[in-house]
């Protein structure tokens, strides 16, 4: 019953992470401050949780960087970053979130296979 749990937190974490890297993407597009704000917005809240998983986890150094991640797409207090840093922002961290996903997946590939090999 607790591995059923487990699992499917880690498809949640894997959905969270697939959908704001598909946001960061759109996000990439916008010039416009005035949807910047929404979509800040929700990536805030898409990185507390997976601050949340990493807690869960005990993960200290993923939960940080979640944590500051927050901080920097926190959309009631913005940062006055040009246009162009935000792009880069935004293309470093769908980076990271996508190398989440291919790391898990293929740790996820390993461990089945070993286990079918038993």
């Amino acid at each position: 019953m607790l591995r059923k749990g487990i699992k499917n937190s880690e498809k949640w974490q894997q959905l969270t992470q697939a959908f704001l890297s598909v946001l960061l993407l759109v996000s990439l597009f916008i010039e416009s401050f005035t949807y910047a704000f929404p979509a800040h917005l929700l990536i805030m809240f898409g990185f507390a949780l997976l601050a949340y998983f990493a807690f869960v986890k005990n993960n200290k150094a993923q939960l940080l960087l979640f944590i500051c991640l927050i901080v920097l797409f926190l959309p009631l207090q913005q940062k006055s970053l040009s246009l162009l840093t935000w792009q880069i922002i935004y293309i470093l961290t769908t980076i990271y979130l996508w190398l989440l996903i291919i790391v898990k997946l293929l740790r996820n590939s390993r461990y089945d296979q070993k286990k079918r090999s038993k």
